[in-house]
């Protein structure tokens, strides 16, 4: 006679589980999981690294945005007569008209944004920065070796010229304020006489 199920008193199940089947060893196995609990683990695993890699490409692409924004909005600045020489250089190299004027001082921009003449189209543009004379605390002489080309009318024409630019310290940088003002010899200082 069979008793019903949790009457056994080897039969651990609770009352009205179905009997596990037995393998020839006399152990149970273990019950299946359900299909949906087996594939559930492997698919998380693509969702969370596509995703991961969505987020890291949007950050990307706003880092580089706000960088920009950052480059055509803010003032250059410049620690030294040196820096802010080649930063104005480098503006007129990569024909950045807008930025080389932001290094000019007020006497030349008279207060309002002006840009640099682009009169003459700067192909070409080697420089060299020498070292500043320092003519007072708020103003240095900066020497520079420049090899350009500029084309005018459809000519070409390359020039190299030593130009001597006055850079002064204004509303707390530097600033391109021109060419350094160039002595006049006179004759007798040119002779080497020294006239009483």
């Amino acid at each position: 006679m069979s008793t019903p199920a949790g009457d056994d008193p080897d039969d651990n199940r609770p009352p009205g589980q179905d009997p596990t089947p037995s393998r020839h060893d006399g152990a149970t196995s273990a019950p299946a999981l359900p299909d949906n609990d087996v594939d559930a683990a492997p698919a998380e695993k693509p969702n969370r690294r596509k995703w991961l890699l969505i987020g890291g490409a949007i950050v990307a692409v706003v880092i580089a945005i706000s960088a920009g924004v950052w480059y055509f909005t803010s003032e250059p600045t410049a620690d030294s007569p040196s820096d802010v020489t080649e930063l104005y250089l480098e503006a007129i190299k990569d024909r950045d008209t807008d930025q080389a004027g932001k290094l000019l001082c007020n006497a030349i921009t008279k207060g309002k944004g002006v840009k640099v003449s682009d009169e003459y189209n700067v192909t070409k543009l080697n420089y060299s920065v020498g070292t500043p004379r320092q003519i007072s605390k708020t103003q240095f002489h900066v020497p520079v070796t420049v090899e350009a080309e500029f084309s005018s009318n459809g000519k070409k024409t390359m020039r190299k010229d030593t130009p001597t630019y006055q850079v002064i310290k204004e509303d707390g940088g530097w600033k391109m304020c021109g060419f350094a003002p160039t002595k006049s010899v006179s004759e007798s200082e040119a002779n080497g006489t020294n006239s009483r």
